[in-house]
């Protein structure tokens, strides 16, 4: 299930942007994108990413951002790449628009599993992250939570490890119920 995406990727001690974060580079008429880190345990942690006198991305370590999904497919315009060919497409619908040529066919294999629908076209989600980045609109997960995720299961697995063998069953049920709704 595709809930992050990444907006660089390194290959050979060179980085390179994504399609979304190359065609908002492009849009937005910005010369450079750069890595923003901070030092954690004396390693360069990635933080971010900037864009040039526009935004700070969150990313995670990984240059992963959290895909705020506006909705089910469908959720941006479609145009047929047939329509635009064919010459019967108004002329002003596309201008001043971002426009991503990609797939929604099944057989082309470009459709991923999401959050918001089963099948889902993977240019779809590079227009989420276009949409997301110029409305700052951001899904931030701190470095701490996976740690404070952890110590919160360990916790309620021992307190119900502890608890349930000396209480009756329909303690264990209301202890169980009391712990799992504490958890949500």
């Amino acid at each position: 299930v595709v809930r992050r995406a990444p907006l660089v990727a390194r290959y050979n001690d060179q980085l390179y942007s994504s399609l979304a974060l190359e065609t908002l580079r492009h849009f937005l008429l910005v010369d450079s994108v750069g890595l923003i880190t901070s030092p954690i345990n004396g390693v360069e942690a990635v933080e971010g990413i900037g864009l040039a006198g526009f935004a700070n991305i969150p990313t995670d370590g990984d240059g992963q951002m959290i895909v705020p999904y506006r909705g089910p497919q469908g959720s941006y315009p479609y145009v047929s790449a047939g329509a635009v060919l064919a010459g019967s497409v108004p002329a002003g619908q596309m201008e001043g628009a971002i426009v991503l040529v990609g797939t929604t066919a099944p057989g082309l294999f470009d459709l991923r599993s999401t959050p918001v629908q089963a099948v889902y076209p993977g240019v779809e989600i590079h227009a989420n992250l276009i949409d997301a980045i110029l409305g700052k609109r951001f899904l931030v997960q701190p470095a701490w939570s996976q740690g404070a995720d952890f110590v919160v299961m360990v916790v309620a697995g021992l307190a119900l490890a502890l608890v349930l063998p000396f209480i009756t069953p329909l303690w264990q049920m209301v202890w169980t119920i009391a712990v799992g709704g504490g958890l949500v």
